[in-house]
């Protein structure tokens, strides 16, 4: 057998490389490390080259992967927005929207919620980041339906009810109060937030049986 012969033939045998590999575990590495760097300095303050580093990758596979900075972070905020949130249901659409409420002004809290959520407004002209944003947004409103679907069915809500709108109503504040303003965001805040956007929900009054809480 020839020495090109036998060269194609170890070649045939060689076992063919499974996703989830030495490749994957580096992505993961590069994206872990660049949600780290984005909590400890913010956005303005990471470098490609200090992910490389932490990673333990050579700067040139995080170009040849992710081509830039903005096409790293995109790709972070990605991986971070995909984690499963639990979908409360206490039984009553009130305390599930402050229970949604609660959750956004808690990671908001977090250097890590907080570097992300500055990343999200400071780079919205940023293709590449607003499409992540937006999925992310889409995603989050998807798994909240079933909160407002919940609460129709129940009868608190009437059929047709916006349940974007009434989420909105509920967390957008929250994300002013926390991001822009910076003010702080305890549990009697959350619940007139909470009772503000009820009001505006439907004929039904659902936010004053439970206001008691």
């Amino acid at each position: 057998m020839s020495d090109r012969s036998a060269s194609a033939v170890s070649s045939a045998r060689a076992p063919r490389r499974r996703p989830g590999g030495r490749t994957a575990r580096g992505g993961a590495a590069v994206l872990t490390a660049t949600l780290e760097l984005l909590a400890e300095g913010g956005y303005a303050a990471m470098t490609v080259e200090e992910v490389a580093e932490r990673a333990g990758v050579h700067k040139t596979t995080v170009y040849r992967r992710w081509g830039s900075r903005e096409g790293l972070v995109a790709a972070a905020l990605a991986a971070q927005g995909s984690a499963n949130v639990p979908v409360p249901d206490t039984g009553t659409l009130r305390d599930d929207l402050i229970a949604v409420a609660t959750s956004v002004a808690r990671n908001l809290e977090s250097p890590l919620g907080r570097a992300l959520a500055q990343t999200i407004v400071g780079q919205a002209d940023d293709p590449q980041i607003q499409q992540v944003a937006d999925e992310f947004w889409q995603g989050r409103f998807a798994d909240t339906a079933e909160v407002v679907a919940r609460a129709i069915n129940r009868g608190e809500l009437p059929q047709g009810s916006d349940a974007r709108q009434l989420v909105e109503l509920s967390v957008a504040p929250v994300w002013f109060r926390s991001v822009v303003t910076r003010r702080p965001v305890d549990a009697a805040w959350i619940r007139t937030v909470v009772d503000a956007a009820l009001a505006v929900a439907g004929p039904q009054d659902v936010h004053t049986t439970t206001a008691q809480g």
